[in-house]
């Protein structure tokens, strides 16, 4: 029923659009100065009615096309430039090709004095002087663009506009970072940056550049100053704490050019972590993941809803190079080589309480987790990017190499010590060339992926001997192939691409207790051949873009088990998974998008692991020896509102997603183990997700606010200890922020935010609260020097109606002499020592206390050249 009603409703939308592009017009020319000179960047208008129905600008060569819908005979065509008069022509909207003779203006000037504006358009680019939004306090890049109104910096350092992740970070219009932009937002300082632009309907491929996109992407500018010379920032830090001595030294030198640019770091410290935080690739997905890290996962992988530097204890090192060439006008070649070193140490409490209230387990255990991290990377791109033709090849590897340690404490009585260690490697290339020919576009990708984990172990040890050791290895193969043609037809586009893809697994796997022993020894080979058509349409005035399609996929799995239940499982599987998207520009300010997904999944080599794997003290799980089937239908809507001018941005997001599983998933819960595995069992889960995002800034007052807004529901069954719950969620989330600048010597931000979370299970309901105030107050009495004051405030209900507050205050004061600041830091004034808190996992709730670091005197210098 769901299928027809959806296919009903695509054809509806087909109709409607093909109505929608009678009477379709064309015009092309060229616009020119009395002399005959290319005059570029003039604005071309179609009105009808004294309404503008379309409009585009000239490019470099003077040149402009326009396509438009009119049942007119006659149209007005309005050329405007700000160097030469307003041209008014009417023509007849039969004519394809105007040539435009422009007139320049006759101005006598004056001595004037030019303020650039704080917000600018042109076309589907938005530019943010980022000197007008930037705080006082605001000495990097990635600071100064959390104040830019429509932009979000998430927590990570991902950048979103209008709630939408970027696609492409550029410096002065070249990708040097690829998705490691972190790199340069940590390290490019505010004052090198003369604004910000927003590119919407970015296409990164010069031979896209008809083709309507949803992406969006970031484009830096710099100064003067910064670009054609080295110039670098460093920072020396040192300090005292209760325990011992803080410091941190780093560095950056950067080069931006034309034709190149470079861009170094190093940062060795132990104040706070950054060396994960340098290391992001906000575009790569979870390909470098292997199995054996999946399965042992990460003995020291808590953490509290709190800034980390309020409770780790740290000692990071972290060091980048990256280049990029430009090898001609359209060839480059780019490479990035990183390294990491976190080590990191802290102790809570946790106590875990499972099931309802009539029959309530309770778990006890106190930890001091310590962590060493070490990841090196290398990822090199050649590309070639022109009108006709896209090529890319793509070199990625990347290592890790973690040990961790955890001295536990459990039910207040026994020690014991947990141990880990693994490390594991990956490689990926990926090689992807499209062409144009007439009214073709091809494209071929080849993608091959290798990881490994050659050894991971987990060892538990109870006065000197071990309780058990668990070990994994794994390693898996990967190569995709991807043949596409795309026919174009006036404002259509059908696609037929063909893909194939072979993977090539092994997982081993052993236990071993005092009283049992398990193995996994597991192969696995599939193949997937799959045939995704596709059509798009493009309204001829860009007004709307529909596109329809369906994935027909053939799945061949060949998975064994050779173990301790040894098993095995060949199957041919066939999916079809139809999927449509609808982009409507209601007005150039508001957009529509519409999205739905039917998706048929199976499972992967994972299910047939059905010996144990114990990734801690009192945790295991393992697989059905099933291979899980999953059906789900997404349905996505969001609504943008922007007026840049204005700086007010609006964003509105409702999702809805059932699923249907044929593995239900199952909690045994005793007083020393937790137990976790799938059963056969027909269930399904129902998602609802809205989301809105208010920002508005208010140039009278220099005061900027937002409001950002998120609720969740979900609605499942889960069985513990042989019963099954029926179990729902409701999460509302609240966060008001406001960034206040009354006068020229202070400032204030500040951000509440409000968390309700509610669960039920059969009849039984439970409901806790959480509120937080962050405040930053910052004075500058006099030029170049700044007092500072900080507030961490938390309410959190830690059982029900018992609720404790936590306050957490900061100072400092700050001198800039030129290109040297020097400033004096006193964190956690008051010494504060724990926090606490609680969370829901399904049925059970969970509630944690960690030891926060005291209080610290840091003491910084800094050179910016």
């Amino acid at each position: 029923m769901i299928m027809r009603r959806l296919l009903l409703y695509i054809l509806s939308l087909f109709v409607w659009m093909q109505a929608q592009a009678q009477e379709k017009h064309t015009l092309n020319g060229v616009v020119a100065d009395t002399e005959g000179v290319p005059v570029s960047n003039a604005n071309v208008q179609i009105l009808e009615n004294n309404k503008p129905i379309a409009y585009t600008f000239t490019n470099e060569k003077g040149g402009y096309a326009l396509s438009y819908n009119s049942s007119k005979t006659l149209v007005l065509l309005s050329v405007g430039h700000l160097s030469f008069e307003k041209t008014n022509l009417v023509i007849d909207s039969k004519e394809t090709q105007k040539n435009i003779t422009l007139l320049r203006k006759k101005t006598q000037l004056k001595e004037v004095v030019v303020k650039a504006p704080e917000i600018s358009q042109r076309g589907d680019t938005v530019s943010y002087q980022l000197s007008s939004f930037a705080g006082k306090g605001d000495y990097t890049l990635r600071d100064a663009m959390k104040r830019l109104p429509g932009i979000e910096v998430t927590g990570s350092g991902g950048i979103k506009y209008l709630g939408k992740d970027i696609s492409n970070f550029y410096i002065e219009g070249m990708d040097l970072l690829g998705g490691q932009y972190n790199v340069a937002t940590n390290n490019i300082p505010a004052d090198y940056v003369t604004s910000v632009q927003v590119l919407n309907n970015h296409k990164d491929a010069k031979m896209d550049k008809d083709v309507l996109s949803d992406d969006v992407a970031i484009n830096i500018k710099l100064s003067k100053h910064a670009k054609f010379k080295p110039v670098g920032t460093y920072e020396a830090i040192g300090g005292l704490r209760s325990n011992g001595t803080l410091y941190q030294v780093s560095g950056a030198g950067m080069l931006f050019k034309s034709h190149m640019q470079l861009l170094g770091t190093l940062k060795v410290g132990n104040i706070r972590e950054f060396a994960a935080d340098e290391n992001i690739n906000h575009f790569l997905n979870d390909q470098f993941e292997s199995y054996g890290v999946r399965l042992l996962g990460n003995l020291s992988s808590s953490s509290a809803p709190i800034k980390r530097e309020r409770y780790i204890h740290s000692n990071d090192c972290s060091l980048s190079f990256n280049i990029l060439n430009k090898l001609s006008e359209n060839k480059s070649l780019r490479t990035n080589v990183g390294y990491a070193r976190s080590q990191c140490d802290y102790a809570y409490n946790h106590k875990m309480f499972f099931g309802n209230s009539q029959n309530e387990l309770m778990q006890d255990y106190q930890y001091q987790p310590a962590s060493t991290l070490h990841k090196p990377a290398l990822n090199i791109e050649y590309k070639e990017n022109s009108d006709k033709r896209y090529i890319t090849n793509r070199f990625s590897s990347l290592a890790s190499f973690v040990k961790s340690e955890l001295p536990t404490v459990e039910n207040n009585s026994n020690s014991v010590f947990q141990h880990e260690k693994y490390h594991d490697l990956g490689f990926t290339n990926d090689l992807s060339i499209r062409w144009k020919t007439n009214k073709f576009r091809w494209s071929f990708s080849s993608l091959l992926n290798y990881t490994s984990t050659p050894n991971g172990t987990i060892r538990v040890s109870d006065g000197g001997a071990d309780s058990f050791q668990q070990s994994a290895d794994s390693r898996q193969f990967t190569n995709k192939e991807t043949i596409s043609a795309a026919y174009e037809r006036r404002n259509s586009r059908v696609y037929f691409p063909l893909s194939f893809q072979y993977r090539n697994e092994r997982i081993n796997s052993a236990l071993l207790t005092d009283g049992y022993s398990g193995f996994n020894l597991l192969k696995g080979n599939e193949l997937e051949i799959s045939f995704s058509p596709q059509y798009e349409y493009t309204h001829p005035q860009r007004k709307y873009n529909f596109k329809a399609g369906i994935s027909l996929a053939t799945t061949r799995v060949d998975f064994e088990n050779e173990g301790t239940t040894p098993l095995r499982k060949q199957k041919w599987n066939f999916m079809i998974n139809p999927s449509f998207y609808f982009l409507y520009n209601v007005t150039p300010r508001a957009t529509v998008r519409l999205q739905g997904v039917f998706a048929n999944r199976i499972g992967d080599l994972a299910d047939f692991i059905t010996a144990p794997i114990q990734t801690s003290l009192n945790y295991q799980k393992y697989g059905s020896g099933i291979l899980s089937e999953n059906r789900s239908i997404t349905l996505n809507a969001i609504y943008d509102l922007k007026f840049p001018i204005e700086m007010f941005f609006l964003n509105v997001g409702l999702g809805y997603t059932h699923q249907h599983n044929n593995l239900l998933p199952v909690q045994d819960v005793s007083q020393t183990l937790i137990k976790e595995y799938p059963m056969p069992s027909p269930n399904s889960i129902d998602n609802i997700n809205a989301c809105f995002n208010i920002t508005k800034q208010v140039k009278a007052i220099n005061t900027k606010f937002s409001l950002y807004g998120n609720y969740m529901h979900s609605k499942s069954l889960m069985m513990q200890n042989s019963m099954i719950y029926s179990y729902s969620w409701n999460s509302l989330n609240v966060v008001p922020s406001v960034s206040f600048k009354p006068v020229s010597f202070m400032e204030l931000y500040y951000t509440y935010s409000f968390s309700k979370n509610i669960t039920k299970i059969q009849k039984v309901s439970k409901s806790f609260l959480s509120q937080t105030h962050d405040i930053n107050l910052i004075l500058q009495p006099v030029t170049n020097l700044q007092f500072k004051a900080m507030a961490d405030i938390s309410t959190k209900e830690m059982y029900q109606d018992l609720t404790k507050t936590m306050a957490i205050f900061d100072a400092g004061v700050s001198y800039r002499h030129r290109a040297l600041r020097f400033s004096i830091d006193m964190r956690n004034i008051f010494n504060q020592q724990y926090y606490s808190y609680t969370i829901f996992n399904t049925m059970n709730t969970y509630t944690y206390s960690y030891h926060m670091r005291g209080r610290e005197l840091l003491f910084t210098v800094s050179l910016t050249k």
